[in-house]
């Protein structure tokens, strides 16, 4: 019976063995899963990098952009336009700017196939125009303007291009040329009080930001043959005010002028020139953060704006996500996170995708945040495998879901363009 009892003791033992090693393989498990989670390594759970460009040298801090047209990414630095496919990295083409010139300002969209930048010397100024055929990185055509010598800065919306036409503006007139050929097709001067200074454009007209003596105005003219549509005074009063065009389909002017009561401000335009909706740089939805050149931090998707913005917490602030209905400017949601900095965000189909670094969580690369456009819900987190090294400059979503995020140039070392897709 003792023999019998001690071989039964043996088998517990072997038994309660198997059940503990089982149970630590279980926990093992467990924590193995949470930490593979965590890191974006288990299927629906992260973001992996498909490519990422060679790293990029020093470069001047104007003259920066970039376009996304089908499955090319465009980055333009103060001295090179460079193609990159966006599918599998490979560099399409490169086009050197001429001479000594630098650029100083690029087109926000492409049309037709084309880019568009101005470049010029500092002797002479911004003083060129440069069609760029997008297929090919040749140059399509380009044509000189009147510029006032000086220091090269990025001359924001100088020129722009919509349903085939190419517009910019010198010291007193606003020009179109045919995107294809560089053919002028109409010209408009400015009132002898006032001086252009941006332009935008939709298929339909071309919106011109004047700064005159009796202050700020916006006209339209029609894309096609130059004809003035409306002219609208946004009651701007402040002579050091700041104005640029965000958006041209649907048209929004981001004012804000020095004054403390001034007017601080995205407005809404309709088709006919009435200010339509306004949306508030500072409300109780957080303070509307800007680029470095002073351009609001917003996205468009369909008639929503989605801003970026921090709200105060104590002796920090936060950065929250705030949504807006583009024809009344009327708040719609707020949403956002604990701790998390926001790095860029894209909207496109009814989504925000928000690049985010997750402070104080343990984890040092960043995560990937969607939330739906019409009501602001979270549908989605992950984790990128890898860090993402994004320090300014667009960000892209393509047809095929791909994150396409492209470095603004400036002291070198960061990758010129890093392409992410789920996993």
């Amino acid at each position: 019976m003792s023999e019998a009892g001690g071989r039964s003791t043996g088998r517990g033992d072997r038994r309660a063995a198997l059940g503990g090693g089982l149970t630590c393989l279980v926990v093992f498990g467990v924590i193995l899963t949470g930490i593979l989670g965590e890191n974006g390594y288990l299927p629906g759970d992260g973001v992996r990098t498909a490519w990422k460009g060679p790293r990029d040298r020093s470069a001047a801090g104007h003259g920066n952009g970039s376009w996304l047209t089908g499955d090319t990414v465009v980055r333009i630095r103060y001295d090179a336009v460079t193609a990159y496919e966006v599918g599998g990295g490979k560099k399409r083409w490169d086009l050197a700017v001429p001479g000594r010139d630098e650029v100083c300002a690029v087109s926000r969209t492409t049309a037709d196939g084309t880019g568009v930048i101005a470049h010029g010397e500092e002797e002479t100024g911004c003083d060129t125009v440069t069609a760029v055929d997008l297929a090919t990185g040749k140059e399509r055509w380009h044509r000189t303007l009147k510029a006032e010598p000086g220091v090269l800065e990025q001359a924001a919306d100088m020129v722009a291009i919509a349903g085939g036409t190419v517009v910019t503006h010198d010291s007193g007139t606003v020009r179109a040329f045919d995107a294809r050929t560089g053919a002028p097709r109409w010209q408009a001067a400015a009132p002898e009080d006032c001086a252009p200074w941006a332009v935008h454009a939709s298929d339909e007209q071309v919106f011109t930001v004047l700064g005159c003596e009796s202050g700020v105005r916006v006209t339209a003219h029609r894309t096609d043959d130059g004809e003035r549509a409306w002219t609208s005074e946004p009651g701007v009063r402040s002579d050091g005010a700041f104005v640029r065009l965000l958006s041209a389909e649907p048209l929004l002017l981001q004012v804000e002028e020095e004054a403390a009561r001034g007017m601080h401000a995205i407005l809404s335009y309709s088709s006919d020139g009435t200010i339509r909706g306004r949306i508030a740089l500072e409300r109780g939805y957080g303070v509307i953060t800007e680029h470095h050149d002073g351009e609001a931090r917003v996205v468009l998707d369909g008639e929503r704006l989605i801003a970026w913005t921090e709200q105060p917490s104590g002796s920090y602030t936060r950065d929250k996500l705030a949504a807006f209905d583009v024809k009344s400017g009327r708040h719609l949601w707020t949403a956002g996170f604990e701790d998390d900095d926001v790095v860029t965000l894209q909207a496109r189909d009814g989504s925000i995708s928000v690049v985010v670094d997750p402070v104080g969580k343990g984890n040092t690369e960043e995560d990937l945040h969607v939330f739906g456009t019409e009501d602001g819900e979270e549908t989605d987190v992950r984790t990128f495998r890898d860090d993402v090294e994004m320090y300014g400059g667009q960000t892209y979503l393509t047809d095929e879901g791909r994150l396409v995020l492209v470095e603004a140039p400036g002291e070198g070392g960061g990758r010129t363009v890093s392409v992410y897709e789920k996993s």
